[in-house]
């Protein structure tokens, strides 16, 4: 009979500090973003096909190693300062002169973004290269 009420008041504990755990989690927002996650869950199933998820599951290490990659703090800044330079409201309406942009050559950053862009360009025909010997 001890056990019996000695169980009973384990269980009570336990229910109590259960209930007061979920409250928490709830007032957190752990449910209403689990419920987003399923809605996730839901469009990728409805979107990709088992081929798409086994092609996902054999490049997931290259796809998160890029992701890591991409959000180093000096490609996060690169990749902005990119975007900003494509909103610059001071570019001339007209274009540059083919002078002008000689003139652009001396300015190092100039330079170093161009060494950036060939090195880029080798890249992408590099991928291409690998590519077509496979």
């Amino acid at each position: 009979m001890g056990l019996a009420d000695e169980a009973q008041l384990l269980g009570k504990q336990i229910f109590s500090k259960t209930v007061e755990t979920l409250d928490s989690m709830e007032r957190q927002g752990y449910f209403a973003f689990a419920k987003q996650g399923g809605y996730i869950l839901e469009r990728i199933v409805a979107e990709f096909s088992e081929e798409d998820v086994k092609a996902l599951g054999d490049n997931i290490v290259t796809i998160l190693t890029t992701v890591r990659n991409m959000t180093q703090p000096e490609i996060l800044n690169m990749a902005n300062n990119a975007l900003e330079a494509f909103r610059d409201e001071e570019l001339p309406s007209k274009g540059l002169s083919t002078w002008q942009l000689l003139r652009e050559l001396s300015d190092p950053r100039v330079r170093l973004g161009m060494v950036r862009m060939i090195n880029l360009l080798k890249s992408l025909a590099d991928q291409t290269i690998t590519k077509n010997v496979n």
